[in-house]
This record gives structure tokens, C-alpha cells and sequence, in this order.
């Protein structure tokens, strides 16, 4: 029988924070990944304990120009985990992470940044299908502030 490894996300999940800090891109890298493999198999009311520290740290490493291509699409896909793992409680961070999807797609577009803008439409459609309802007090300004001027600009760069 495979043991639960979620069970020990509060040993596992601050010390992968610690590494994002580190100095070697590689194991920064592996750090972004087992936040994303954790975050995605979490309990949603285990995972609000970490949303005010992971989600600031994964924009950070999306926005930072020290950033390889593989940080970049980690951090994005842990993103989007936490979407679908906290479900509601994701709330207080859309806009934040809407706009930081906005700047992902303004980096100058690269063959190394494909995985990176394939997670970032991923997260959006994960927002879009989370928070984009009309039962949520925000679904107007979320969609027209940012889900469709972000699509608009996805459209673009795909015919251009």
C-alpha cells in the first residue's frame, strides 16, 4: 500500500518555500515542482493555511527576470493547483493572479516560454471556471477586468 505523502504537507510545503530562496536554478526548480504536486493533491481546508505565503512566492518567481522557463511553468501550474485545490478560499488572490497572468503573457515570446503561457492559459480557465459565475460577488469585474482583455491578447499573439 503507497502511504499518503499529503499528510506531511506541513513539513514538506515550508521547506519548499525555503529552496525557492536557494541559489542553484535546478533546485529551485524541483522545489516549484513538489509545491505544485502538493498543492494539487491537498485538502482544500489544508491548503488556505499556505495560500498567504505560496501564492506571493510563485508570482514572484514568475515576474523575476532570474526565472528560468521551467520555474516560470512550475510556479504557473502550482498556480493553478492552488485554484483548484482551495476552490473558494482562492478568492482573496484572483486579481493578483490575474494580473500577474496579464505580465506572463507580456514577457517577449520565446520557444523556451511555450510551457510557460500553455500553464498560464490553463490557470485562467481555472479561474474563469472557479470565479467567473454569476453566484460570486466579483464574476463581472474578474471577467471584464481580466479574463477577456487577457483572451483578447491570447487571440493576438496566436495570429500574429
Amino acid at each position: 500500500m503507497i502511504p499518503d505523502i499529503f499528510q506531511y504537507h506541513s513539513v514538506i510545503i515550508p521547506n519548499m518555500i525555503k529552496y525557492i530562496g536557494d541559489l542553484s536554478p535546478k533546485v529551485i526548480e524541483k522545489a516549484l515542482i513538489a509545491i505544485d504536486i502538493f498543492l494539487d493533491g491537498m485538502e482544500q481546508e489544508d491548503i488556505v493555511q499556505y495560500l498567504p505565503v505560496v501564492v506571493p512566492k510563485l508570482i514572484e518567481v514568475l515576474l523575476s527576470d532570474k526565472s528560468t522557463s521551467l520555474m516560470r511553468a512550475a510556479a504557473m501550474s502550482a498556480l493553478g493547483s492552488a485554484v483548484t485545490a482551495a476552490e473558494d478560499k482562492f478568492e482573496p488572490y484572483v486579481e493578483s493572479v490575474l494580473q500577474t497572468c496579464n505580465k506572463v503573457l507580456e514577457i517577449a515570446p520565446s520557444p523556451d516560454l511555450n510551457s510557460v503561457r500553455a500553464e498560464n492559459l490553463n490557470v485562467l480557465g481555472k479561474v474563469a471556471n472557479a470565479f467567473c459565475k454569476p453566484e460570486y460577488k466579483n464574476s463581472e469585474l474578474f471577467y471584464t477586468t481580466y479574463i477577456m482583455p487577457i483572451m483578447e491578447k491570447v487571440y493576438q499573439i496566436l495570429v500574429n
